[in-house]
């Protein structure tokens, strides 16, 4: 950042060089005596060993235009500078703000939309970089320049130039007044427009299915037009407001030095005696211009775009202050666990929320056993899975792994130990392979761990026999290839590539078909007291085996045993297995 200032300040000084460079050329131009007369034209000819007029005259030409051709080059340079820094910081905000997601708390999650973040980073960062912190550094670099050519002017016509000055600043500022609570309005209402538009088009591809079976392709598309309307509005006016002045200005300007032409040639006054002052400030006039229309543009431009600025700042400052490297969670070693997992007591209740989801449960879970969560829907089994998941934080109660509490200091070593295996499976567009070792770089992927994990998950052979290119196949996005069942054991796959100890399964096999289902609960069973698993489910045919069963009922364990002991103690559980007591 430091050279680009240099750069700017280099730049500055040339430019002012350059235009302070055509005063005396013209003055020889247009009176060659002008040299015999002014000792200090003769004494740097005398130096320089020029010897007639008409040498001085080109000599002079000659630097005037090598300042004027360096001082372009110069401000050229430093625009491409100034662009390739908003470039990095570009990349570097989008890492920081994208680091702040991932690493903040996952309930935030819970209460966040997902298009909003996505906008932030692919959107919003490039607006606030090009809109707000561009247009600042131009404006540094234009100041710079403006000041020159101010200081050079009031140097050789103070009283004139102050004027001048004083009339074209404050004319800026007159209007940047007027327009600044329009641009404010204006680029909260952009900003406002241009999520809930985002939104309404991550809904309207994200539902496409049910949006064209049920007809609704005309609502989507007439919820879409107004919020289009206001940000192609905002736009406009973020657009327009910049460039007012600058035609009036280019009149003002240019039309007083026509003026003052005219004034010394009705006044019968000599021409030739005021052509240098003359073009000094049509040059600076035609350097300075530019420089007060593109400072007012960046400044209107900030003002229109710091909403944006400020949604920002406020997720960088509301993040965790913790850098990837501090995470790298391949370097971590998992926490051992060879006895149980145990909960203590534990009570959770989301943020906002009127009731806990989870109230004093207590549980325990031996090492390679397979235990199943069963109950109603909000009854707190995935409160609970999430909780084991450590992605939540408990708020009275423990849990514990081998006798050691799981904390904030430890929870990535217990992370490192468990393999999840959702519902619904995230399947990226690329291969077999690269979905199985989930976020892994390519050249660190264990190939023959991504075989060994696809075997276990009844896999393989299907990758092999079935599939074109084997494990380099495509899958397509959401994996819209293969069967709902090949994508749940890429699920499970990819949940075993790291060879953890413990395997959950938050209803992975409920939107599954009995026969699929049965091939994927066959591939657990070849894991039973290998590893210990558990399994969140709705259909009792995915716990029939499980060593223990945990029966929830609004956040409490209202009991617990093998399958056949609950179907003979609860009338709860009977019940949700289909079962009705009969007393008569």
């Amino acid at each position: 950042m430091l050279a680009l200032f240099a750069c700017i300040l280099f730049t500055a000084f040339l430019e002012m060089a350059g235009v302070a460079s055509i005063m005396p050329f013209m003055a020889v131009v247009a009176n060659p005596g002008f040299i015999q007369n002014n000792s200090v034209m003769l004494e740097i000819g005398r130096f320089l060993g020029i010897a007639d007029s008409r040498s001085y005259v080109i000599s002079l030409g000659v630097l005037a235009l090598c300042l004027l051709v360096a001082g372009n080059f110069f401000a050229a340079f430093t625009s491409a500078f100034v662009v390739r820094t908003g470039a990095r910081l570009n990349q570097s905000i989008s890492h920081r703000l994208l680091a702040a997601y991932l690493y903040r708390p996952y309930e935030l999650f819970l209460t966040d939309n997902s298009s909003r973040l996505n906008r932030n980073i692919l959107h919003e960062v490039y607006n606030v970089v090009f809109q707000v912190m561009t247009p600042a550094l131009n404006v540094a670099a234009r100041l710079a320049s403006a000041c020159s050519l101010v200081l050079l002017m009031l140097l050789v016509k103070p009283v004139l130039s102050t004027f001048v000055v004083a009339m074209l600043g404050g004319f800026y500022a007159m209007i940047y007044l007027m327009a600044r609570k329009i641009l404010k309005w204006n680029g909260e209402r952009y900003l406002k427009s241009n999520r809930e538009l985002a939104g309404i088009v991550s809904e309207a591809l994200g539902g496409v299915k049910e949006i064209k079976v049920f007809g609704r392709e005309f609502e989507y598309l007439d919820r879409f037009d107004e919020p289009a309307r206001r940000v192609a509005y905002g736009q406009t006016i973020g657009a327009v407001v910049p460039q007012m002045p600058r035609y009036l200005m280019e009149v003002i300007s240019f039309g007083g030095v026509i003026l003052l032409v005219i004034l010394y040639l009705a006044t019968g006054r000599e021409i030739t005696t005021v052509m240098p002052l003359i073009t000094l400030y049509a040059v600076a006039g035609y350097r300075l211009m530019p420089s007060l229309q593109q400072i007012f543009a960046g400044i209107t431009q900030i003002r229109f775009s710091l909403p944006a600025l400020n949604l920002l700042c406020a997720d960088l400052t509301e993040a965790p202050q913790i850098s990837p490297t501090d995470r790298d969670n391949s370097k971590i070693d998992p926490l051992p666990f060879n006895e149980e997992v145990k909960l203590e007591g534990v009570t959770y209740r989301y943020p906002g929320g009127n009731s806990n989801a989870l109230d004093g449960v207590s549980l325990r879970i031996p090492a390679n056993s397979t235990v199943a969560l069963v109950g109603e829907s909000g009854s707190g089994k995935s409160t609970l899975v999430d909780l084991l998941l450590g992605l939540l934080k408990i708020r009275d109660g423990a849990v514990l792994v081998d006798n050691i509490p799981v904390t904030g200091e430890n929870i990535v070593s217990w992370q490192r130990n468990v393999g999840y295996v959702p519902q619904s499976i995230f399947l990226s567009d690329d291969t077999i392979t690269r979905n199985i070792a989930f976020g892994v770089s390519s050249g660190q992927i264990d190939h023959a761990a991504v075989q060994k994990a696809a075997e276990q998950a009844n896999l393989h052979g299907f990758i092999e026999n079935e599939l074109p290119d084997g494990y380099g196949t495509v899958i397509g996005e959401r994996g819209v290839r293969i069967s709902g069942g090949q994508r749940q054991r890429i699920g499970i796959a990819r949940a075993l590539y790291h060879d953890p100890k413990v395997l959950i399964l938050d209803e992975a096999t409920s939107a599954l078909d009995g026969i699929t289902e049965n091939a994927v609960l066959e591939a657990m069973q070849n894991l039973a007291h290998k590893k210990t698993i558990i399994i969140v489910a709705h259909r009792f045919s995915s716990v029939r085996n499980s060593d223990c069963i945990f029966l929830l009922d609004q956040g409490k364990i209202a009991a617990q045993g093998t399958y056949d002991e609950l179907m003979g103690a609860s009338a709860m559980f009977r019940a949700m297995s289909g079962v009705t007591d009969d007393n008569g």
